[in-house]
């Protein structure tokens, strides 16, 4: 097994591996890629890098590689070195470049001062592995992305709607962040066994909700709706500041605000739901 941590908010080695805890409880060994850089692993000591886990992963029969978004790129992109027989792409990119995915506003500026040193899908993803990627088919960017993979190479999509790039959080809020990425692993994914319960627990995960509340705000100009969807995120047990954050700076209408309030009040144990509060409660209207 081979991991790759994503796209990190502050650059540099981390403490914990991506994936560490979870592989090794489940029996796997695995190798574990890190860069102190957001550079899409084009790091000159790559090569010599992956020469080395392939000598360590070649003792085993399934040697999966693994990561989300920027690692997601690398478990693809590196398929080919590392031999690997499965790949647990979630939310990847085709490449690493500005120049050969110019369609890719996203961490510009990071990539616009990216120097390639292996970044041609073609010639090196693994052509007999089965390549599983998981992202959101309504999150434009991210399909485009698919689509230039599945040019290459034989992709089996994984999709969840309204989960934007934030798909490997959405599927463990819906308790399958296990068995989905182990599936992967094995090469048994399949999007159609997932499917009724993802439909039955998506309500349950405040990723969905917060990304639907987005999208029916924005294309479909439903307001209402668009605050029950929010006012459902903010009433689960646990979510994220940053979406809470989001969510109070809309200017809610003054019933939306008093109906916050009360689940500030009624959710005292979700500790990220009490911090946004505190720091950016929303306003009301003067």
């Amino acid at each position: 097994m081979a991991a790759f941590h994503g796209r990190l908010p502050s650059p540099g080695y981390q403490t914990d591996n991506f994936g560490e805890t979870f592989l090794a409880a489940e029996g796997y060994d695995a190798v574990h890629f890190q860069t102190d850089r957001n550079n899409w692993y084009q790091s000159v000591d790559i090569g010599r890098a992956l020469e080395g886990a392939a000598r360590v992963m070649a003792r085993y029969p399934m040697r999966a590689t693994y990561g989300s978004s920027m690692g997601g790129f690398a478990a693809v992109a590196f398929s080919g070195p590392l031999d690997a027989t499965t790949v647990a792409a979630f939310v990847p990119q085709a490449s690493a470049r500005t120049a050969t995915a110019p369609w890719e506003s996203r961490w510009r500026d990071e990539r616009d001062h990216i120097v390639p040193v292996m970044d041609d899908l073609a010639t090196q993803v693994a052509r007999g592995a089965k390549i599983f990627v998981a992202y959101d088919p309504m999150q434009r960017l991210d399909r485009r992305h698919v689509r230039r993979i599945e040019e290459i190479a034989p992709v089996e999509r994984l999709q969840f709607p309204l989960s934007e790039h934030a798909t490997l959080r959405f599927i463990a809020d819906i308790g399958l962040h296990k068995r989905i990425p182990l599936d992967c692993f094995t090469g048994t994914a399949d999007h159609m066994r997932y499917r009724a319960t993802v439909r039955d627990l998506r309500r349950l995960s405040p990723t969905y909700l917060f990304y639907a509340g987005h999208y029916v705000r924005r294309l479909r100009k439903d307001t209402a709706l668009c605050w029950r969807l929010w006012l459902a995120a903010l009433d689960l047990p646990k979510g994220d500041t940053t979406f809470y954050k989001s969510i109070f700076r809309n200017a809610p209408p003054v019933g939306v605000i008093d109906e916050i309030e009360r689940i500030v009040r009624r959710r005292r144990e979700n500790t990220a739901l009490q911090s946004a509060y505190s720091e950016s409660p929303p306003a009301r209207p003067a």
